[in-house]
């Protein structure tokens, strides 16, 4: 029986068999009780979460041409790489609500016609660079003038974007938005919580490099603080 036991702890410890199919073996092996509990106990603790190891995931669409500039995401798979190695002004969370994270905090003004975003500080890209006001006005005017971004519509209302301060950006809209940002549905909402508005490297958006370069390689925000 001890090498049942031993043989059931290995291939439960390589995945093999569930922490459920170790108990209804133990069950069969008539090991009940106080000694049934030992050994599960122990399962519990052998099968807990690991750091580390490598997901697998089945993700629709992709294709050859996608490239790391959000100016061209257009489906699904790239949405999703973005908000993996991206991030954003604030971000929609469960409830629909708006919670910072690049931006620490904004304050709309003058009817919500002027959203003021203050800035997380110690944000680095993966160069060391220092994420900075003149990072997120790149960002988002690379989204505007002539371009097929698919935030465009989204920034039809931003009539300027200036910095005031290293982490200070102050955009001015064409019309109001309603306050607080508590609905997705809010047009600037989407624009600063978009899969295609992410704050990227404005030494990147100026062509300094190639929006086809690999993910550990382009210049992205990296663990905020």
């Amino acid at each position: 029986m001890d090498n049942q036991i031993k043989q059931m702890k290995e291939e439960l410890i390589s995945g093999k068999i569930t922490r459920r199919e170790f108990a209804q073996r133990l069950i069969a092996l008539g090991i009940i009780g106080s000694s049934a509990g030992t050994l599960l106990t122990w399962a519990d603790k052998a099968h807990a979460a690991k750091r580390g190891g490598r997901l697998r995931a089945g993700i629709a669409h992709g294709s050859t041409t996608d490239t790391l500039d959000p100016a061209t995401y257009e489906n699904g798979y790239m949405s999703k790489i973005n908000y993996a190695i991206q991030n954003h002004l604030g971000e929609v969370d469960h409830t629909g609500n708006m919670f910072p994270e690049l931006a620490e905090s904004w304050d709309p003004q003058n009817g919500a016609k002027t959203w003021v975003f203050n800035l997380r500080r110690g944000v680095e890209f993966h160069n060391g660079k220092t994420l900075d006001s003149d990072d997120v006005i790149a960002s988002f005017q690379h989204h505007m003038g002539e371009t097929k971004s698919p935030a465009k519509s989204l920034l039809k209302q931003v009539s300027s974007i200036r910095k005031d301060g290293k982490y200070k950006v102050v955009f001015e809209l064409t019309g109001g938005v309603p306050v607080p940002m508590s609905s997705r549905k809010w047009r600037w909402e989407c624009a600063s919580s978009e899969h295609a508005t992410p704050i990227i490297s404005s030494r990147t958006v100026a062509g300094l490099m190639n929006w086809r370069c690999s993910p550990s390689s382009i210049l992205l925000p990296g663990a905020m603080p």
